[in-house]
């Protein structure tokens, strides 16, 4: 009986160490996980830093987000420094949004092309009423030098206007 017991204490014994070890393995572990959890909120809220210690879906959430405030900036730079904007938002946005600013600014041309055309049309019409008004004085000045000319020539017995060459070269203009 008593060798039982030696091989009972033996296999207690045995389990008794393999558990402290199994606990001390997972305790490290779990510090491991601890310490990259730690590095990874170190750098989860800047621009730029390694994010090999973040689980993947903190990591793309990250990435995520960086993207984002990248694109931000690029649209908040655009206003200031149109080139550089343009290049930050090729590089950093997303494709909805390159689709959208490519629609806006296709839309902002399209309202300058027509504000250019819309000027042209006014700068013409503008044009053709002046010599529109133009036409119409010369018009009004050969009317009111042709019955100048008719009221100073002279009237016949029966009344009508006697008109000789230089009458009829007064009226014609």
């Amino acid at each position: 009986m008593l060798s039982y017991l030696k091989i009972g204490g033996g296999l207690i014994g045995l389990v008794a160490l393999l558990s402290v070890a199994w606990l001390a393995r997972d305790r490290f572990a779990q510090k491991e996980i601890a310490d990259n959890a730690r590095d990874c909120a170190a750098v989860a809220f800047k621009l730029t830093g390694d994010l090999d210690h973040c689980m993947p879906e903190v990591k793309s959430a990250i990435e995520a987000r960086r993207q984002a405030e990248a694109c931000d900036t690029a649209l908040t730079a655009e206003g200031k420094l149109p080139s550089t904007g343009l290049y930050g938002i090729r590089t950093a946005c997303s494709s909805e949004v390159k689709q959208l600013h490519a629609e806006r600014d296709a839309a902002r041309n399209d309202a300058a092309n027509a504000k250019r055309a819309m000027e042209a049309l006014r700068a013409k019409m503008d044009a053709a009423v002046e010599r529109a008004e133009i036409r119409g004085a010369n018009v009004q000045k050969r009317k009111s030098d042709a019955t100048r000319a008719i009221q100073a020539a002279p009237v016949g017995d029966d009344g009508l206007v006697d008109c000789d060459a230089d009458c009829l070269r007064n009226i014609g203009g």
